[in-house]
């Protein structure tokens, strides 16, 4: 399924990102990097769902995500996990943690984490994902946008009423 999903190149419900918060140029952990993350998990969250693939480049190449396990995590994909989680409650909120599952994937010993994210929009209790309680990202194809202002009103009323 994973390999069928990289077939089909980044769209809607679909993105690829190399690393969670790994730095491949300057071989370091980036907040930068990381804001990328959180941001696409909240796009998919207020917009239709999808799927997020890290260890994957924008290509479509599997690059895994050993080497940041092995750098930043003393080489247990636990405690990757872990930082993803603790991010992951502190930027987005544990209500939302029902909605966003994690699973490592080995594909020919090159890891991978498979993020599935929900849509909010069968949720009529919540109205709206912000990212560190500030800022509202939606999903477009293939990328994200963030909405401010008379747009994020008007689609908050109409995504979720």
């Amino acid at each position: 399924k994973i390999l069928s999903l990289i077939r089909n190149d980044e769209n809607r419900k679909t993105e690829f990102k190399q690393t969670l918060s790994f730095c491949i140029r300057q071989k370091q952990q980036k907040d930068y990097i990381e804001d990328e993350i959180y941001k696409t998990i909240c796009s998919f969250l207020n917009t239709d769902g999808g799927t997020l693939l890290i260890g994957v480049h924008d290509d479509g190449h599997i690059t895994g995500i050993n080497d940041e396990v092995e750098k930043l995590y003393k080489g247990k994909v636990d405690n990757f996990k872990k930082h993803y989680k603790n991010k992951l409650k502190v930027r987005i909120g544990e209500q939302f943690y029902p909605l966003v599952k994690g699973k490592i994937i080995n594909i020919d010993g090159k890891l991978i984490y498979r993020i599935n994210c929900e849509s909010l929009k069968l949720k009529k209790s919540i109205k709206g994902c912000y990212l560190d309680n500030k800022t509202f990202w939606v999903r477009t194809d293939p990328a994200k946008d963030k909405l401010e202002g008379p747009k994020l009103v008007e689609y908050i009323n109409t995504h979720f009423n």
